[in-house]
């Protein structure tokens, strides 16, 4: 036994053979070393080359770590009361080069990281027995954490080191690599090794994450510093943008939003708050509180966002395309489930102004709902629900809206489209249900009702004597505007044609009514314009007019026949909401006179 110890103290021999098979017998999995050396002395010297531990079988790669290699220095006295007392080792040079981690579940749903089948144990805290490391360093490592949707986070690391004077001493901590592809570099202080092994009391920790220009920053202490656990301290974020972190999400997308913040972290097992947050986006103050609550084994995270903003500004983002090509659909597996209560005292997207909004917001998997939206736009008050479900090949979605005393005249200037010949306040009523891969897809294929109504205003009174084909126009222009009584529009949508009955409008100079059909999906309309006999004035021919062909560019002509009698057609009131078919029978406009 003295014999074989001192061969094994000259480091003469190469102990992988025996270390293999020892640790595939404890682990229940193959381990292979290609060489193994330790050397002792006033240190012992480990020296390891080519370390690999097979993967469970049906893994997405054959091995769960590996390592190319590993030079140690460890002080004989801890090495004993490490085998002996449980202390943690004491380890004065560590160097490991070329190091790979897969951690993830297998197709049968078994993590890799359990061993011999095992059942996950309760223990004590693992920073108690986490090694005293003097100097170490890492080189050309990765950490591949695959999620049980096939989703994989990837950590490189290029480099990384930790050191301490002593075990009583300030530990640094510094790397250089990437989070999912993204360049991220790590320096941290935190208390020494001694207040680490001391379970029972909140460890010490500064961290700085940068990428490029973005800064994110936390001072406080952790109970679980290993597993950022019990973490309770100061969260401090500097971005010029959001793209950084929204490509450390793995996301690709796009938000030029520069955004700073600082508010408490705190974290307790499963259960993440970021609160009182203080912060800018986009050089304007804001403050909202945050909860994540990890999702268990194949579900989501689970997100609260409650935020508050005197303005919230999103020009910055861009259009991002044409509305039309948005897609419907919901992720069915998404990353996070999402319950989000926004109030901004302001809102601003390029030319669009609203004020007073609040929305709440919910996504689940497949489904997204827009549960409250309030907000004033162009001059009205408007009430906004969303809800889109995934349906088997695309997505279904319920639109209820109502705009109450809006403007017609910011109306014109927020689509640009010029001065109108109405003036007044109008209120809008609509309910659809779209289904489609895109709103571009849907429209053509959208069924539901849309009700526009005036009860005051000004109308510039040659529209009225054009339509009535008053004689007066053929000796001067009309000058000045008629009072509007009332103006009613009823639109009724069914798989992306429009039946437009009635709308009417009634003036102090008359009353002229519309029918017909609005097809979207051809972009054509085919209607018949008049004015009511009896309404107008004596010198009115009262000529109904029909109006087709494309939207963009109709045609104009003398309705013959029964054309005109389609203008008396009433509104379908059973194939509309019960809310909708209130508004249309309170109307004045919906009877004929005067």
């Amino acid at each position: 036994m003295i014999g074989a110890a001192a061969l094994v103290a000259l480091g003469r021999f190469n102990l992988a053979p025996v270390a293999s098979r020892y640790a595939s017998y404890v682990l229940g999995r193959p381990l292979t070393i290609a060489a193994m050396h330790v050397q002792w002395g006033t240190v012992v010297t480990v020296k390891l080359r080519d370390l690999a531990l097979a993967n469970l079988p049906g893994g997405s790669q054959p091995y769960m770590i590996s390592i190319t290699r590993l030079d140690g220095q460890i002080t004989p006295f801890s090495l004993a009361a490490w085998m002996l007392g449980r202390r943690p080792l004491v380890v004065r040079h560590l160097t490991i080069d070329g190091a790979r981690l897969l951690l993830e579940h297998t197709p049968n749903q078994h993590p890799n990281w359990r061993f011999h089948d095992s059942k996950p144990v309760v223990s004590q805290n693992p920073r108690s027995d986490f090694p005293t490391l003097l100097d170490a360093r890492l080189h050309d490592a990765e950490v591949d954490l695959r999620g049980a949707g096939g989703h994989t986070i990837r950590i490189r690391l290029d480099t990384a080191g930790i050191a301490a004077q002593a075990a009583d001493q300030p530990v640094t901590l510094d790397a250089t690599g990437a989070y999912n592809g993204t360049p991220v570099t790590l320096a941290a202080s935190l208390h020494s090794y001694v207040e680490l092994h001391e379970a029972s009391k909140p460890f010490g920790t500064v961290l700085h994450l940068a990428s490029a220009d973005t800064k994110l920053d936390f001072a406080g202490t952790m109970t679980d510093p290993i597993n950022v656990d019990g973490a309770v301290g100061q969260l401090t974020l500097t971005a010029p943008n959001l793209d950084r972190l929204l490509a450390i999400a793995g996301d690709n997308g796009r938000a030029a939003l520069p955004v700073t913040l600082t508010g408490a972290l705190t974290r307790q097992g499963d259960l993440w708050t970021l609160s009182h947050v203080q912060g800018t986006l986009t050089a304007h103050p804001f403050q909202f509180d945050f909860t994540l609550r990890e999702g268990t084994h194949r579900a989501p995270d689970a997100m609260t966002i409650d935020a508050d903003f005197p303005v919230l500004d999103l020009t910055p983002l861009g259009t991002g395309g044409p509305p039309s090509a948005t897609s419907m659909r919901v992720d069915d597996q998404p990353g996070n489930l999402i319950d989000a209560h926004v109030i901004a005292k302001q809102f601003v997207f390029g030319t669009v102004r609203a004020d007073d909004v609040d929305l709440k917001l919910n996504v689940a998997p497949g489904s997204a709902t827009i549960q409250h939206l309030g907000l004033h736009l162009i001059g009205g008050a408007a009430q906004v629900t969303v809800a889109v479900k995934n349906t088997q090949s695309s997505a279904a979605a319920q639109f209820d809206a109502m705009l109450a005393g809006a403007d017609t005249g910011q109306l014109a200037r927020w689509f640009g489209i010029g001065a109108m010949p109405l003036s007044g306040a109008f209120d809008a009523h609509a309910s659809m249900r779209l289904t489609g891969n895109t709103l571009q897809e849907a429209a053509p294929a959208s069924s539901g009702t849309v009700v526009l109504s005036m009860r005051s205003g000004t109308i510039q009174r040659k529209i009225v004597e054009a339509v009535s084909s008053d004689l007066r126009l053929l000796f001067g222009k009309a000058e000045g505007t008629a009072r509007i009584v009332c103006a009613l529009g009823v639109l009724q949508l069914q798989d992306g044609v429009g039946r437009l009955a009635p709308l009417r409008l009634r003036t102090a100079d008359g009353t002229v009514a519309a029918a017909g059909t609005i097809d979207l999906r051809r972009e054509a309309m085919d209607l018949t314009v008049a004015s009511e006999a009896g309404s107008t004035s004596l010198f009115a021919l009262d000529v109904p007019l029909h109006v087709s062909g494309s939207i963009r560019g109709p045609h104009v002509s003398p309705a013959l026949g029964t054309a005109a009698a389609a203008i008396h057609a009433a509104p379908d009131l059973h194939a509309m909401p019960v809310a909708l078919q209130q508004v249309v029978r309170a109307d004045p406009c919906l009877t004929g006179g005067r």
